[in-house]
C-alpha cells in the first residue's frame, strides 16, 4: 500500500485528490482533496467512487478487485459502514433524517497521529486564510478612556466606526503617529466597542489610534497545544476522539431535563448537554460545578466568550452556599463591570485584597514614577521595586489559580496561559462548545482527569472559519461525536442530555424555532405566556408577538458596500422607526446579517440615544454579537432586496445549515416580540429555499404582514418622520430653502420619467441656495434622463441608486427627489412600485455615516452658473406658509439698489458670513442670459461687465443702475462699442 502515497486519484464528487497516508493495519488510505481530507477503506473504495489517474495503476487495481470475494473488506463492518460514505456525515439537525448534500464531511481517525496531523493542517490553512483576509489591516478606534490599572497593565475602552469581531484575548499592534508600534491585547469586543489591555500608558481619555489584529496567533497557540497530546492518551481524550459515534443508541430516546444533566455529569466521564435558547444552560452549569466542588473536585470552566464566562462566574457564586474568598475565581479580564469591581471574585482583585500593604506601596510608587525624571537614579530604583512587586503579585495570582476549587476563563486564555494548560483538573466544563473548533474542545478535554462536560447548541452559531464552507473546521464537536446524527435519527446518545423547557420567549416566538430547528422537542414553560404578555401588547403591533413588515412594492434598494458587505437604507430607517416606537417602554435589539448595515443602524441608534435619553436603549449589531443575550423586543433587518441578483449567503446558505442557525439565533433573542423586516416578493421571486426558517416565517405571516401606507402610518413618530412622498414635499423644499452649507442629492434611474413639477420647484430652490454659496453635489445613475437643468450638471454614479437628499450634513431625506418610475433592474425589467415612502431624520452622525458609506460627496461641485434655471429671478422666493419671519437681504448689502429685495426664510442656523453672490451681478447676468444677449465678464479681474445692447442699457438706467458707454470699446471687447456696469 505504501507505494500508492503521492498518487493522484479521481473522486466522482470531490474531484482530484492525492493519497497522503496509508494504514496497512486498519486497511485504509487517506486522501487530500482541495477542501477536505478523507480516510477510506482500501481497496474497496475503488469499486464505486474512486479511480487512479495513472491508467497502469488503475488496471492493476481493477485486477485486484476482481480477485476479491464480493463484499470483502480489510476492516470490520462497523468501520466500513462509516467509510462507505467516505467520511462521518454532519448536517445541522432540523428534524430530518438521512445525509444531505449540505452536510460537512469529517474524516474518521484511526490514530492520535492522524488526528493531530490533520487538525494541524486545517489550522495552518486557517491561519493563511485569516492572514489573507485581514492582511494586517488597520482599524481606527476613538473615544478611548482609561478604565483600570492593574500593576503595569492599563485597560482602555475604545469605540470603532465598524463592528469589531475579534476573538477574545487577541494579540494586536497599536499604531500611533510618529511612535513605534505597541503590543497589546484586545480583551473583548462587543458591537462597536473594544477593551484593550496595554503594558504602555496611552493616555487617560479622548484617545484615538489605529490597531492591527493578529488573530492567527491564537490558532498558532492551539497548534502548539495539540502536539503534546501524542504522548498523553487519557481515557476521556481517547473516547472523545475515537468513540463518539459508538455511543449512539438507536433503541433509546433522548435523555432530557436539568436533573438528568447534573446526574450524568457526575456518573460518566463525558457528558454533552444540549441547551437550546432559554432552557437554563447557565443554571445547569452552576449546579454541575457546585456538585463537583462538593465532591472535592477542582473545576475548570472555559467558554468561547468573556460574556459567557462572566455569567457562569456570577451564577456559581450566587448559588454557592460557601462564599469564601478564593473559592471561586474569574481568571482574566471580565466584561461585566460589577464583576470587574468585585472585591474577591476575580483572581487579580483577590490577590490585591490578600496583600493590602503591597498594593498601597505599588500605587504610591506608580504615582511617584509619573512625576519622576527618567534620568535620575530614583526612577531606576522605583522601576526595580515595581518589578519585584509585580512579580510577587503575579506569582501569588498563579498560585491562587492552582489552589482554587473553581476557576473560570476563556478558552483562548486557557490555550495561551501556561498557568492553566500546564495544570490538570478533576472536571472541565466547556460552555458554548458549538462555537469552538473541534481541536479547541479536544484540548480542553485533555485537561480533565475525571469528568468532561460539553455544553452548547448545535442549532446556533457554528465556529467562525475563514476557509471554504466545506472545510471540516466548520463542524462542531456535537457533530464529530455523533450527537447531531443521533438526534436527526431520533435516537439516543449515551453522552447526551437535552434541556427541553425554555423560559425566555413568548410561546408564539419559540414555536417557529421549535418546529423548524428542534423537531418540536423544545417546549415552553407553563407560565411564560403570562409573563411575556405585556411585552407582546406593547408598541408597535400591540398583541402581536411575531410580525412581518413587508417592504414589497417599495423603492427598497440593497447595494454592495466598499467592504463587500450590503446596505439597505430604507430597511435601516424602517427598522429604526419601529424600534423607536418599542423603545418608549422596552429595550430593543436590531439584528442584521451584514456588517455595513449594522454600522449604519448603530450610527442612527447612537444618535437617537444621545438626543432622546428618555428612550430605552436600542442595540444594533450582527447576529454574532447577540449570541447569549436576550431582549424584550428584537427586530430582524434582512437587508437583501432588489437590485441584488439573489439573497446573500448569510440568508440562503444551507451548507452546515448556516443561514438557519444565524436566523435561529436572531429569533430566539426575543423575549416578548419579534419583528422581521424583509421584501417578501423578492425572497419568493429569487427562490429563497422554502425549507429555510426565514422563508417559512415569511410565508406563514405573509397574509397578516404589515405593508404599504398602513405600515408607514404605524411606525411614524416625531423622532423618525415617516410617510408618503406626496405628503411631505413642501417640508422637503423648505429644508432645501433653509440650507446653509451643503446639499448632497442622489437620484436613481427612472425609466418612466420624473415628476417635472417637483423637479422644477427643486431646481428653483437649489438655484437660490447656490446664490447663497451653498455647496451642491448632485449624482444620478443616468444624468441624461433627468429633467433639465439637472441633466446638464449631475455627476454619473452607479452608487446613486437611492432617492436621498442630505442637507448640511444634518438633515436626511429618503424618498426625495421624487420619481415616477418603477424599480429598474439590471436585466432591463422593472418591479412595480406601489408605495413611495418619504422619511426625514435629523442627526449629524447619521448624515456623515451615509455620506461616507454611499460616497455621496464624490461628485463635481455645482456652482451658481452651472445650474441654469430659465425662469429663476433672484429675490422672488416667497416665505414658506408656516413661517412667520423672513430674513431680508436688501440694498444695504449692495452699494447699488436692485429692482426687488431678496426674501429668504429664517434658517435654523445663521446665514453664512460671506452672504450671497453680488446681487447686482446676478440680476444683470440672469437678464442677459434670458434675453440671449452676449456679454463679456471681466469682474473677477477687477474690470466691468460689458454688453452690446442699447435697449438693455436703457432698461437698467431706468432702474437706477449706473451704466456707462465705451464708444471705442476695450481690449476685452476687441474694440467693439459696448455698454458696461461696474460691479
Amino acid at each position: 500500500m505504501m507505494k500508492y502515497i503521492g498518487e493522484l486519484v479521481a473522486h466522482k464528487t470531490y474531484g482530484t485528490g492525492e493519497i497522503i497516508a496509508c494504514d496497512e493495519d486498519a486497511g485504509t488510505i487517506t486522501i487530500k482533496y482541495p477542501y477536505k481530507e478523507a480516510t477510506v477503506a482500501f481497496p474497496v473504495c475503488f469499486r464505486n467512487f474512486l479511480r487512479f489517474k495513472n491508467e497502469t495503476l488503475q488496471e492493476e487495481m481493477s485486477r485486484l478487485l476482481e480477485s476479491l470475494p464480493a463484499g470483502s473488506a480489510c476492516i470490520d463492518e462497523k468501520t466500513m459502514a462509516a467509510l462507505k460514505a467516505n467520511t462521518i456525515v454532519y448536517g445541522g439537525f432540523k428534524g430530518k433524517s438521512g445525509k444531505t448534500e449540505n452536510d460537512i464531511d469529517i474524516p474518521i481517525y484511526t490514530s492520535y497521529d492522524q488526528f493531530i496531523r490533520h487538525q494541524e493542517r486545517m489550522l495552518s490553512e486557517e491561519i493563511n486564510a485569516v492572514r489573507f483576509g485581514r492582511g494586517g489591516k488597520k482599524t481606527r478606534i476613538q473615544n478611548g478612556q482609561l478604565v483600570e490599572i492593574r500593576g503595569q497593565t492599563f485597560f482602555y475602552t475604545f469605540e470603532g466606526d465598524t463592528e469589531l469581531l475579534l476573538p477574545d484575548d487577541t494579540d494586536i499592534q497599536i499604531w500611533r503617529e510618529n511612535q513605534p508600534p505597541v503590543s497589546a491585547i484586545a480583551v473583548h469586543c462587543e458591537d462597536f466597542t473594544v477593551i484593550i489591555a496595554s503594558k504602555e500608558y496611552l493616555g487617560k481619555m479622548d484617545i484615538s489610534l489605529e490597531f492591527s489584529a493578529e488573530p492567527w496567533q491564537l490558532i498558532q497557540y492551539l497548534i502548539d497545544r495539540l502536539k503534546p497530546l501524542q504522548d498523553y492518551h487519557s481515557a476521556i481524550l481517547n473516547d472523545l476522539i475515537f468513540h463518539g459515534m459508538d455511543e449512539i443508541d438507536r433503541n433509546a430516546a433522548i435523555t432530557k431535563g436539568q436533573d438528568n444533566a447534573v446526574r450524568m455529569s457526575s456518573q460518566q466521564p463525558i457528558t454533552f448537554i444540549w441547551g437550546p435558547p432559554g432552557t437554563g444552560k447557565t443554571e445547569t452549569l452552576a449546579r454541575i460545578a457546585i456538585q463537583h466542588m462538593k465532591m472535592g473536585y477542582r473545576v475548570l470552566m472555559v467558554s468561547y466568550s468573556n460574556v459567557s464566562v462572566d455569567g457562569a462566574t456570577w451564577r456559581v457564586h450566587n448559588r454557592s452556599e460557601n462564599q469564601i474568598p478564593g473559592r471561586i475565581l474569574r481568571y482574566g479580564y471580565p466584561r461585566d463591570k460589577e464583576l470587574l469591581d468585585h472585591e474577591y471574585l476575580t483572581s487579580y482583585r483577590y490577590i490585591l485584597r490578600s496583600y493590602p500593604d503591597l498594593t498601597k506601596t505599588q500605587a504610591r510608587l506608580t504615582e511617584e514614577k509619573r512625576t519622576c525624571s527618567r534620568r535620575t537614579p530614583r526612577y531606576l530604583e522605583i522601576e526595580e521595586q515595581l518589578r519585584r512587586i509585580r512579580e510577587k503579585l503575579a506569582g501569588e495570582e498563579k498560585g491562587a489559580i492552582r489552589r482554587t476549587p473553581f476557576v473560570a476563563t476563556t478558552i483562548a486564555k486557557a490555550i495561551a496561559d501556561k498557568t492553566l494548560y500546564e495544570d490538570k483538573y478533576d472536571t472541565v466544563i466547556f460552555d458554548e462548545a458549538s462555537m469552538a473548533y473541534i481541536p479547541q474542545v479536544v484540548f480542553a478535554a485533555s485537561l480533565a482527569k475525571k469528568h468532561f462536560i460539553c455544553m452548547g447548541d448545535f442549532n446556533q452559531l457554528p465556529p467562525i472559519v475563514q476557509q471554504n464552507d466545506s472545510c471540516s473546521l466548520n463542524a462542531d464537536i456535537f457533530a464529530y461525536c455523533g450527537i447531531t446524527d443521533a438526534v436527526r435519527m431520533k435516537a439516543g446518545h449515551k453522552w447526551l442530555c437535552m434541556l427541553d423547557i425554555q423560559h425566555r420567549m413568548h410561546p408564539e416566538i419559540s414555536e417557529y424555532s421549535s418546529k423548524h430547528m428542534y423537531d418540536g422537542l423544545l417546549k415552553s414553560a407553563e407560565d411564560i405566556r403570562s409573563s411575556r404578555r405585556n411585552m407582546a401588547l406593547s408598541e408597535p403591533y400591540c398583541g402581536q408577538p411575531v410580525m412581518l413588515m413587508d417592504l414589497s412594492g417599495m423603492m427598497s434598494v440593497c447595494m454592495t458596500s466598499g467592504e463587500n458587505s450590503r446596505i439597505n437604507v430604507l430597511s435601516a430607517f424602517i427598522a429604526i422607526a419601529a424600534a423607536v416606537r418599542a423603545a418608549a417602554k422596552y429595550d430593543v435589539g436590531i439584528i442584521t446579517p451584514y456588517h455595513s448595515q449594522s454600522r449604519l443602524l448603530h450610527a442612527i441608534a447612537r444618535s437617537i440615544g444621545t438626543r432622546y435619553p428618555e428612550l430605552h436603549p436600542i442595540k444594533c449589531s450582527t447576529v454574532h454579537q447577540f449570541q447569549g443575550s436576550e431582549m424584550p423586543v428584537i427586530i430582524f433587518d434582512a437587508v437583501d432586496c432588489y437590485r441584488q441578483p439573489y439573497p446573500g449567503k448569510l440568508l440562503n446558505s444551507k451548507k452546515n445549515d448556516y443561514a438557519d442557525r444565524l436566523f435561529n439565533v436572531a429569533l430566539t433573542r426575543a423575549q416578548g416580540k419579534f419583528i422581521a423586516i424583509a421584501n417578501a416578493d423578492y425572497m419568493r421571486e429569487k427562490d429563497l429555499p422554502k425549507d429555510l426558517l426565514l422563508r417559512e416565517m415569511i410565508d406563514a405571516l405573509r397574509n397578516k404582514a404589515d405593508r404599504g401606507t398602513e405600515m408607514l402610518r404605524n411606525i411614524n413618530s416625531s423622532i423618525v418622520s415617516v410617510g408618503l412622498d406626496s405628503e411631505k414635499t413642501e417640508q422637503y423644499l423648505e429644508d432645501i430653502r433653509n440650507a446653509q452649507d451643503q446639499i448632497c442629492i442622489d437620484i436613481p434611474d427612472s425609466r418612466y420619467g420624473f415628476d417635472e413639477n417637483h423637479f422644477h420647484s427643486l431646481c428653483l430652490e437649489l438655484k437660490e441656495a447656490l446664490l447663497f454659496q451653498v455647496e451642491l453635489c448632485v449624482r444620478a445613475e443616468k444624468p441624461e434622463a433627468l429633467p433639465r437643468p439637472l441633466a446638464d450638471c449631475a455627476t454619473k454614479s452607479g452608487k446613486s441608486c437611492n432617492p436621498i437628499t442630505i442637507i448640511d450634513r444634518r438633515i436626511i431625506w429618503f424618498g426625495y427627489p421624487c420619481t415616477k418610475g418603477n424599480f429598474e433592474l439590471k436585466d432591463g425589467t422593472s418591479v412595480k412600485t406601489t408605495t413611495r415612502p418619504a422619511i426625514r431624520y435629523e442627526g449629524k452622525e447619521v448624515a456623515t455615516a451615509l455620506i461616507n458609506m454611499l460616497e455621496m460627496d464624490h461628485g463635481k461641485k455645482i456652482g451658481y452658473w452651472d445650474l441654469h434655471v430659465p425662469d429663476y429671478i433672484p429675490g422672488r422666493r416667497k416665505t414658506a406658509p408656516d413661517r412667520k419671519k423672513a430674513t431680508k437681504v436688501s440694498e444695504k448689502r449692495n452699494t447699488t439698489p436692485i429692482r426687488m429685495e431678496l426674501i429668504r426664510p429664517t434658517a435654523p442656523m445663521p446665514v453664512k458670513k460671506n452672504g450671497p453672490i453680488n446681487m447686482k451681478y446676478v440680476v444683470i447676468v440672469n437678464r442677459l442670459i434670458r434675453k440671449g444677449l452676449k456679454y463679456v465678464d471681466q469682474t473677477e479681474k477687477g474690470g466691468a461687465l460689458y454688453f452690446f445692447d442699447k435697449a438693455m442699457a436703457d432698461e437698467l438706467k431706468k432702474e437706477g443702475v449706473t451704466v456707462a458707454y465705451a464708444p471705442n470699446g476695450t481690449k476685452s471687447t476687441k474694440g467693439k462699442p459696448a455698454w458696461y456696469v461696474k460691479i
